[in-house]
């Protein structure tokens, strides 16, 4: 600590001037979770995004604390009404509103050079929709309240697109007038799936993948997993082994009733 020049003035330092965002807020805070076993809500930290700031939260967190342990995320039955996580709710009144406008969708596009076999990535992304219950999540109105519905099964079409001949400007400009229409496709929260999965063919090695999920089952921080589990088992696929991801002892359904 020494070696850090003026320490005492960077405890004050917004962390938000400093290029922080609301995903790495989100990310602080999970943390903060399992160092000091406490929880402190994301809206304090945007109250005072500082170390000063968050360091009287823990503070407070701790001498409002009755025991001795915070509660863990567990497993919960499913064979109840399952809760919507309070992101999710505000995701879900606002397209109730907004039935003209598709603002919530993430569309992403992932250019893939090499040799690829469409099989194996038509079956790892069956696998990974099996792996991951929020992806065969949707969201219907119970007794006036949205509520989660898991399906058992869920299988997500991979149509092909076939662009032989194109120049490179020609693949770039075709690439984002994909994007553009995943981003204006009007998702059914009620019906699903809320995962649409395309693939672009420009020759047998350079091929675009795009995927397209809403926001209620998707943000930027849960991207790293469905890129690195859509990899493992496409490559478990192709090879003919199991994937070697380990087994997810909760899943986001988990965590909303959790929350």
């Amino acid at each position: 600590l020494s070696r850090i020049p003026d320490l005492n003035r960077r405890i004050h330092d917004n962390f938000f001037d400093l290029g922080g965002h609301s995903l790495l807020a989100t990310r602080i805070v999970s943390r903060l979770r399992d160092a000091f076993e406490v929880d402190i809500p994301l809206r304090a930290f945007f109250d005072s995004p500082t170390i000063a700031g968050v360091a009287d939260a823990i503070a407070t967190a701790r001498r409002g604390r009755t025991n001795t342990e915070t509660v863990g995320i567990t497993h919960v039955a499913r064979d109840g009404v399952l809760p919507l996580s309070h992101a999710q709710e505000r995701f879900w009144v606002l397209d109730q509103i907004h039935t003209d406008q598709n603002v919530f969708n993430l569309p992403s596009t992932f250019r893939l050079i090499g040799p690829l076999q469409v099989g194996p990535l038509r079956q790892s992304v069956d696998d990974l929709v099996d792996r991951h219950e929020i992806l065969r999540t949707t969201f219907s109105s119970i007794d006036g309240e949205p509520r989660q519905i898991i399906a058992d099964k869920l299988s997500v079409e991979v149509p092909i697109r076939e662009c032989l001949g194109l120049s490179e400007a020609e693949r770039a400009a075709l690439i984002r007038e994909v994007f553009l229409e995943e981003r204006g496709f009007r998702f059914e929260l009620a019906q699903g799936p809320l995962l649409r999965v395309r693939l672009l063919r420009f020759s047998d090695d350079d091929h675009c993948l795009v995927l397209n999920l809403h926001h209620t089952i998707h943000d930027a921080w849960s991207l790293e997993v469905v890129v690195r589990d859509l990899v493992a088992l496409y490559e478990a696929a192709r090879t003919g082994h199991e994937p070697e991801l380990p087994a997810l002892r909760v899943q986001y359904a988990d965590y909303a009733h959790w929350q």
